[in-house]
């Protein structure tokens, strides 16, 4: 896990969803493959867009991801299915 990573999870178990999502935001934007981080960019999401754009990336990168699945199922079961985002 890189230390970008690392520094932005324990941000955003601190509560500091502002910091923590800006740094996992650099961190998709260097390595848009990395689940994880997305995975974390839901939690910190500022809005139900950001959550939704960020839980179909991480399953894009990986289908099979069980807990992205249900995040997307709730977040179209209480918001609508799809945001107007590809």
């Amino acid at each position: 896990m890189s230390s970008q990573l690392h520094q932005a999870i324990e941000l955003a178990q601190a509560g500091q969803k502002d910091e923590a999502r800006a740094l996992l935001q650099q961190v998709v934007q260097s390595d848009p493959n990395n689940e994880t981080a997305w995975m974390w960019l839901a939690s910190v999401a500022a809005n139900p867009q950001d959550y939704e754009k960020a839980v179909r990336e991480a399953l894009r990168i990986n289908p099979d991801n069980d807990q992205a699945q249900r995040m997307l199922n709730q977040v179209q079961a209480q918001y609508g299915s799809g945001s107007g985002d590809p």
